[in-house]
């Protein structure tokens, strides 16, 4: 009999608990297979939790408990082994098949309900077939970890292993592959001379979208950092480094490509490989072509700290390529590439000619805050660039329209003049990427406003000024900010966007906002 307990388990047990079903599953008959029959009745079983039509041994067998249309009861169900040792079967869920992984069934029958919604089943022994009851227990997700590795058997599933690596572009998701960029955080660290600068490389990751499972990964920079020379302080330098990821990657599939742009290079020696457009083959992420934008363009913080001791010696305006390719196509069945860099420069490029130039088109100064940071977007016709030269205070801001097909500008929409002016982190530059729709462009400004303007023309034809406090859903607390990294979602006749970004001189703020249309 179920306990009270266990039957209230049971009904909040997670359906993200179920793993694919495979179609057909085998089963083996008591009468046919007269061993394991003999086996099976020297076990103890008890009836699974949530599948009443099914019964669980102490050592993780399953059966039917009662016979079901060409099923008799009796009937071991044959179990799917899965990549890293895990089994499952194959159960009927409300008159649908399901696979569920039999160490949750013996779990649930032989432990009882998990403490809480966010506890996993742990194998004491690290051995994911040893599905026996006294081989389980309910662990945290932290203990569960620790098992693994003291185990060694946890997936490799990260992809960079350097300390200050990070994730900064969103993935891309295409066949149930997951590309995955991956930037860092290390040009801070040469700030200090007894840091050793530098060894972080740029890099491109594809996974398998359900293993999760290392399919090829892709080093922006071909050579590793090696040892080069030691800086005044007397610690040990090296180089090539940087070429950091910072954007998501761009999908050709005519092409079987996929575009990134790279950051600068934080040490020596030069490489041809930062502040580049490099396009990979999706299958092996071998190297298609490169087309470098900015060469000599080494930098870190070491640069703007009092000791130097860091700076590279091809020291540039730290003018990474930070915003998204976007691939358009053109007629005469051609294609383009938009890219849009932190030197304020917009290029087009030919995919069908190693990324040949075929137009750039300058919009501002540019420079480590400046130029087009975050993104850019586009429709048919033309391409729309917000422009941030955040340091040039009168001189920041605006959002200009250029024609794909010949790189000259369609029209422009100045900057307003802040309604916070004065208020620290307030300014009109424009680094937040655009969002398109037909016949409209939102942009978002530092100043805390979302404009629409009119796709033809650059009219405003809408504003919301997210700088002030709001009364929220959940009750806390809540102020907008400047619009910065990230531009508002439009999906199923709704828009939604963050307000808020104190780094880096913004405005901070914890606003999640939603719109609707009237």
């Amino acid at each position: 009999m179920i306990s009270p307990a266990v039957a209230k388990r049971i009904e909040i047990w997670p359906i993200d608990r179920l793993v694919p079903y495979s179609k057909n599953p085998r089963t083996h008959s008591d009468e046919q297979v007269p061993a394991i029959a003999e086996r099976a009745a020297a076990l103890e079983w008890r009836t699974v939790p949530r599948f009443p039509s099914y019964a669980v041994s102490e050592s993780g067998d399953v059966r039917r408990a009662v016979a079901f249309r060409q099923y008799r009861a009796g009937m071991l169900l044959k179990q799917k082994a899965h990549p890293y040792g895990h089994r499952s079967v194959a159960l009927s869920v409300n008159g649908k098949r399901r696979e569920v992984y039999v160490h949750r069934l013996v779990a649930h029958a032989f432990l009882g309900p998990a403490p809480s919604e966010a506890h996993q089943i742990a194998h004491n022994d690290g051995n994911p077939k040893n599905n026996h009851w006294r081989n389980l227990r309910w662990a945290t997700a932290s203990e569960n970890a620790l098992d693994k590795r003291r185990h060694g058997t946890v997936p490799d599933r990260k992809g960079e292993r350097h300390p200050m690596a990070r994730l900064s572009g969103a993935p891309k998701l295409y066949r149930s592959r997951l590309y995955v960029p991956v930037s860092s955080h290390e040009e801070v660290s040469p700030a200090s001379a007894k840091y050793e600068c530098c060894t972080f490389r740029g890099s491109v990751v594809a996974l398998d979208a359900e293993s999760g499972k290392q399919i090829w990964k892709t080093h922006t920079i071909p050579d590793p950092p090696r040892p080069t020379k030691k800086n005044p302080a007397g610690v040990q330098m090296h180089g090539p480094a940087g070429a950091a990821v910072w954007l998501s990657p761009a999908i050709d599939v005519k092409r079987n490509a996929l575009y990134i742009g790279t950051g600068n290079a934080y040490s020596d020696p030069e490489t041809g490989y930062s502040d580049a457009v490099i396009a990979m083959d999706l299958d092996t992420g071998s190297v298609k072509w490169v087309r470098q934008l900015t060469g000599g363009d080494g930098w870190n913080f070491s640069c703007i700290s009092p000791n130097k001791a860091n700076c590279p010696a091809s020291l540039g305006e730290d003018v990474d390529i930070g915003a998204s390719p976007i691939l358009k196509d053109l007629p005469g069945n051609r294609s383009v590439l938009l890219i849009g860099q932190k030197s304020a420069v917009v290029y087009a490029l030919d995919p069908d000619q190693q990324g040949r130039i075929l137009w750039q088109t300058r919009i501002g100064k540019g420079g480590a805050m400046g130029g087009i940071v975050w993104g850019m977007g586009a429709d048919e016709q033309r391409v729309y660039v917000p422009l941030s030269d955040i340091r040039e205070r009168d001189n920041a801001g605006g959002l200009f329209a250029i024609r794909i097909a010949s790189g000259e500008r369609a029209w422009y929409a100045p900057p307003v003049t802040p309604a916070c002016a004065g208020k620290p982190g307030c300014s009109k530059a424009q680094l937040a990427p655009p969002t398109v729709i037909p016949g409209v462009v939102f942009s978002g400004s530092m100043d805390g406003t979302l404009r629409a303007h009119d796709a033809t023309d650059g009219a405003v034809i809408w504003e919301f000024n997210t700088l002030r406090d709001f009364e929220t859903v959940n009750g806390v607390k809540a102020r907008g900010g400047s619009l910065n990294a990230t531009g508002p979602v439009i999906a199923g006749g709704m828009m939604f966007l963050n307000s808020g970004y104190g780094i880096l001189g913004g405005m901070a703020g914890n606003v999640l906002l939603a719109f609707a249309a009237e």
